[in-house]
């Protein structure tokens, strides 16, 4: 028989567990599916859910359709998710940066900058951990000039490529309609490539041409500007081209943007399916990101696919599910592509890989559990050595083969295209940064 003292510690001890339980349990309902979405060429600042003035990302929705979670155009999503301020890509060129994607580790590491053209067989992709877990895995992209199968397809039970971002969308709707009705979980991947030069990759469906037809962007390039644009033999020399090149880009975001949420209302919307279709899009998390920019004659400075220019490394990312994320709606935090690999270890209880340099970013979209977060500079290498470092407020590039333009600090968010050089007048940033980067590179996986 227990006394009143042994019973109250009893009693005490109990509580304790069942609070210490409680707070690390995840709060709300997790999610079941993961649907990631990226865009090649998108940089951040081309959307208006990253306050861009042209109408890019933007998708009008009722308060209705906001309250019922049926608002699916990217800025929609955007507000009801987490949107971080300062995501950044590992490089300039696709491959590379999905790569980083999905390993969690640098495009080095992976294996598919240094002349590689997949990733390395030891390195577990992000479709493989979710494919071990017992997930359909299905990949949807359009082809570009870029074999994604080969570099980064390892893992996709289902790997379809689409001549445009029409058939892309399409078999991907389709897609996520299907209910195979076997109670599987699905992580779905769809890759578009409608913001690249010559923009014709994109979807040119009725559809979305009739809502594109009301948006106003201006004077732009004509079809054969286009495509020398995209041969490089066009030179966006001068304000009048530049503002016509960045007119025509933004047309492109936008009927990009415009033919993806015409596939998710497809997809999800309960009005224009049916119920069950709704309750899927209520257990899907959702990632929209890009691999990379691109720049619309901003720079001064020779430039290459490898370059480190703020608009080519700056990306958006937005992770969506309202039941299971509590954190702030708007992150300053500074991420990298690398870490949603383990994002997704983390959201999805997935297996952990023995070598990540990513962090899980749950740690600052859940505020129900503790968790520390690596707050750290973003560090990128190019293949030719250059090497960017990205933080809070200050861009570093060093560039140890240019003599004229070596050691270049910038500060974006003041100077957005990186004109003035701040190396000499903030010497402590420069050795700071520079001892980050050296660090990160230096590091093992």
């Amino acid at each position: 028989m227990v006394g009143g003292g042994d019973a109250l510690k009893l009693c005490i001890g109990l509580l304790c567990l069942l609070v210490g339980a409680c707070s690390q349990a995840r709060p709300g309902i997790p999610p079941r599916h993961l649907l990631l979405v990226t865009v090649e060429a998108l940089r951040a600042d081309a959307s208006s859910a990253y306050s861009s003035m042209r109408p890019t990302t933007s998708f009008a929705s009722t308060e209705l359709e906001r309250r019922e979670g049926r608002a699916l155009g990217i800025d929609n999503l955007a507000a009801s998710g987490v949107l971080f301020r300062v995501c950044m890509s590992p490089s300039a060129r696709t491959e590379p940066a999905l790569a980083s994607l999905f390993t969690g580790l640098s495009p080095q590491s992976a294996g598919l900058l240094d002349g590689g053209t997949q990733i390395r067989g030891d390195a577990p992709t992000l479709a493989e951990l979710f494919a071990d877990s017992g997930f359909r895995t299905a990949a949807f992209v359009t082809v570009g000039a870029t074999d994604l199968k080969a570099s980064v397809g390892r893992g996709f039970e289902s790997f379809l490529a689409g001549a445009d971002d029409a058939a892309t969308l399409w078999s991907a709707s389709e897609w996520l309609k299907r209910d195979p009705g076997d109670g599987s979980r699905r992580f779905t991947w769809i890759h578009l490539a409608g913001a690249v030069p010559p923009f014709e990759l994109g979807s040119d469906t009725a559809g979305v041409e009739s809502l594109l037809g009301e948006r106003d962007f201006g004077p732009m390039l004509s079809v054969d500007e286009c495509r020398a644009w995209a041969r490089g033999a066009l030179t966006l020399a001068d304000d009048g081209l530049r503002t016509r090149a960045a007119n025509t880009y933004a047309r492109a975001v936008a009927r990009t943007s415009i033919a993806l949420t015409l596939c998710l209302q497809s997809a999800y919307d309960y009005t224009q399916s049916n119920g069950d279709v709704s309750e899927t899009w209520a257990r899907t998390a959702l990632i929209f990101t890009a691999p990379s920019g691109l720049l619309l004659g901003e720079s001064d400075i020779e430039v290459t696919a490898e370059t480190t220019h703020e608009k080519a490394l700056h990306v958006p990312l937005v992770l969506r599910h309202p039941d299971s994320m509590t954190g702030e709606r708007v992150s300053g935090a500074v991420v990298e592509l690398q870490d949603l690999l383990p994002t997704c270890v983390a959201w999805f209880d997935l297996a952990t890989p023995r070598h990540v340099a990513g962090r899980s970013l749950l740690a600052l979209l859940d505020t129900y559990i503790d968790q520390p977060f690596d707050h750290r500079p973003a560090v990128s290498v190019a293949r030719d050595g250059v090497v960017s470092v990205r933080d809070t407020r200050y861009h570093l590039i060093l560039d140890a083969k240019d003599p004229a333009h070596g050691v270049r600090l910038y500060e974006p968010e003041r100077d957005p295209t990186e004109r003035e050089n701040l190396s000499s007048r903030y010497p402590d940033v420069v050795r700071r940064l520079a001892r980050a980067a050296a660090d990160a590179v230096h590091s093992p996986p």
